[in-house]
């Protein structure tokens, strides 16, 4: 009888930002998510978010673009709360959309430059809308607005 053991499928083990500073990123994220943090110099900075990790590498190459192709989404309950504290630890606020509800969100820079946003959704709005976008049945276009200062809104095409 043989003990084999199932492949696990495979999972993000990292989330990994090329940096000038690790440590510094690493404590900004660390605080900013209120997770465990720390440094070395292989690997680099790391945040233990709880499911995964946010690894801080150092690279030599300066960052060549002020637009990121990838940035976390941090959900919060209050974003105004969240946005004074996230300042506060070096974030510089670009652009916001909120909604009456409180819902929305608020795109930053962290002290790297590197884009995150914090978000709140009343109701669960964003995982509702999220599931209607995975459902095999949805086959809408999704459209999203360019305009300057529209912070890239999604809206569903009729």
């Amino acid at each position: 009888m043989s003990n084999s053991v199932s492949p696990r499928k495979p999972y993000i083990q990292e989330v990994t930002f090329d940096c000038a500073d690790g440590a510094l990123l690493a404590e900004f994220w660390g605080r900013l998510l209120e997770r465990p943090w720390g440094y070395s110099q292989e690997p680099g900075g790391v945040v233990d978010t709880g499911s995964s990790y946010l690894l801080f590498q150092v690279v030599p190459e300066p960052k060549s673009s002020y637009k990121n192709r990838l940035h976390l989404d941090i959900e919060v309950d209050d974003l105004e709360a969240e946005a004074a504290r996230v300042a506060a630890l070096g974030a510089t606020r670009l652009c916001d959309h909120i909604d009456e509800s409180g819902g929305g969100f608020i795109v930053f820079r962290d002290p790297e430059e590197n884009e995150f946003c914090l978000v709140c959704q009343p109701n669960n709005a964003w995982d509702t809308f999220i599931a209607s976008v995975l459902d095999p049945s949805n086959r809408g276009e999704l459209l999203v607005d360019p305009s300057p200062g529209k912070c890239g809104l999604i809206e569903q095409a009729e």
